[in-house]
């Protein structure tokens, strides 16, 4: 059995900063990490490929098997993919005066130390194109309390049952996604 699949990815880091001339905050500094990323990989569930067949008990003729599918290794996925992944990783922090260190009398502060964002489009997807978009922060308190955030947002809406239909939570309620 064997797998493969083709990837590239591309990305920067983006520096900001604003100084301030009065008060206790002399600096606030942004760093954005965007990046974009492309990956393909073959529907393995194809004929040709040999892994999966067509289950002989199934008289619709969709169900497959793989005889190697008790083995230790794996199957290849079946159906196609034809990705795009982007990723926004942001860190900010600021430069405070520090009145208790004689010497540097700056100090920096993290206000974020990561508040990143990530999602995919999969262009061969029949439905639900677009996979979740993925939400993390972190940040430390105090010193010594640190604390992290995640969340997932969905793009599409869901129907009276609850189920996930294949038309985006926009168009149902004006936001960009259910938490």
């Amino acid at each position: 059995v064997y797998d493969y699949s083709f990837g590239i990815g591309l990305n920067t880091t983006l520096y900001g900063m604003v100084q301030y001339r009065r008060g206790p905050i002399k600096a606030l500094r942004h760093v954005v990490t965007p990046s974009v990323s492309y990956s393909w990989r073959p529907d393995f569930g194809q004929e040709k490929f040999g892994f999966y067949l067509t289950d002989p008990r199934d008289t619709t003729g969709t169900k497959l098997y793989s005889p190697y599918m008790h083995g230790i290794y794996g199957l290849p996925g079946s159906g196609r993919s034809s990705s795009f992944s982007f990723s926004l990783n942001n860190k900010l922090e600021m430069k405070v005066k520090d009145a208790s260190d004689t010497v540097k009398q700056e100090r920096k502060v993290p206000i974020f130390e990561a508040l990143n964002f990530s999602t995919s489009y999969n262009m061969l997807a029949e439905e639900f194109k677009w996979s979740d978009l993925n939400i993390s922060a972190k940040t430390t308190i105090f010193k010594s309390f640190p604390i992290q955030i995640s969340a997932t947002g969905c793009f599409y809406a869901i129907d009276s049952l609850g189920k996930k239909i294949d038309e985006f939570e926009y168009n149902h309620t004006g936001k960009l996604f259910r938490i």
